[in-house]
């Protein structure tokens, strides 16, 4: 994703996210030399107080996590490999319903991410999850466990196979100042006191089936709901963004022509009184799918089988067009950062 793209996913509305100085904060722990190139590739010169889209993010910080080797980007002092939320996932997967989940999850984060705990209570008020840094609090900290808890409900509510509506959320005293713009994903109010963060979810949510499914899809799964959230979070929706929720549940444009009720050519004209247009759309959906499925250990076959192309062949031109590398290169190059 460069600069530009990421520049398209910058809202002028309020929109949940994360600014560009948070982003910064939280990534300040990468001290490798090409640190300060990925950031200027990632983010530009854009002021530290402009808001990068939730779905943006999660793209951002899993190319990150493989550049450096560590899902927590090297804010704890020990890292958390490549491969470890999939782990928990995996765990999470064989419980029955999704309080089982929660709990397993809070007994094997520790094992994973000793300086990051989770606190699972349910009382008559609904059910406390509550993330808690070890040691001393820091920005870049307090600004991680805000991460670490949206990208996690992404991931509850994708086990349950449906998005989990919060309560109430309370977050750092420290961040305060800043308005959390990420938390606005999670939909509810939100209070500032302590070090830790605690959200409160239904109480019925415990007995929640987890839905069977692979654990290789948790990544898209997650992403999905991140970008559902984002849609359902109040701002105007245009027809370019109810185009984009389409595509990313893989409708095309006849499809999304049946659901409003119109022609594909009406469908053209709408997108192309917003500056968009569904060939365009779909090729960024297909270019941002394509930058996490790289690394989740599946074949180009199977990459471009899942993005709709009629052949590999296809599949790596585009890739190609995209990233000026083969899906090849781009695949060896965070194992060579």
């Amino acid at each position: 994703m460069s600069a530009q793209d990421a520049q398209a996913l910058t809202h002028a509305d309020p929109v949940p996210g994360m600014t560009v100085r948070d982003i910064r904060l939280l990534l300040s722990a990468d001290t490798d030399a090409g640190s300060d190139a990925f950031l200027a590739t990632h983010l530009g010169p854009r002021p530290g107080d402009d808001v990068i889209a939730a779905d943006a993010c999660w793209r951002l910080f899993s190319e990150h996590a493989a550049r450096v080797g560590d899902e927590t980007h090297r804010v704890f002092a020990a890292p958390l490999r490549p491969g470890g939320t999939a782990l928990l996932v995996s765990r999470m997967l064989l419980a029955g319903t999704l309080g089982e989940a929660l709990r397993a999850c809070a007994d094997a984060l520790p094992i994973m991410i000793p300086d990051l705990s989770l606190t699972v209570a349910a009382s008559r008020r609904g059910v406390c999850v509550r993330w808690r840094c070890a040691g001393p609090p820091s920005a870049a900290r307090q600004v991680s466990l805000e991460a670490t808890a949206v990208a996690y409900h992404a991931i509850f509510s994708w086990l349950a196979g449906a998005p989990i509506q919060a309560r109430r959320v309370r977050a750092p005293g420290g961040r305060a100042s800043s308005g959390s713009p990420l938390l606005r994903l999670l939909r509810a109010p939100v209070a500032h006191a302590g070090d830790d963060l605690e959200i409160v979810l239904p109480a019925d949510i415990l007995a929640a089936p987890v839905a069977p499914r692979p654990v290789e899809a948790w990544y898209e799964g997650a992403y999905r709901m991140i970008c559902e959230a984002l849609l359902q979070t109040g701002r105007s929706e245009g027809f370019a963004d109810l185009a984009r929720s389409a595509v990313l549940k893989g409708a095309d444009q006849q499809a999304l022509a049946d659901r409003w009720g119109v022609s594909t050519k009406t469908v053209a004209r709408r997108l192309e009184q917003e500056g968009a247009s569904f060939r365009r759309i779909r090729d960024a959906v297909r270019r941002e799918k394509s930058a996490s499925l790289i690394h989740a250990g599946l074949t180009l076959e199977e990459i471009g089988d899942l993005l709709g192309y009629e052949d590999p062949r296809s599949f790596r031109r585009a890739f190609r067009r995209w990233f000026g590398v083969s899906p090849s290169a781009y695949r060896a190059r965070p194992a060579a950062a």
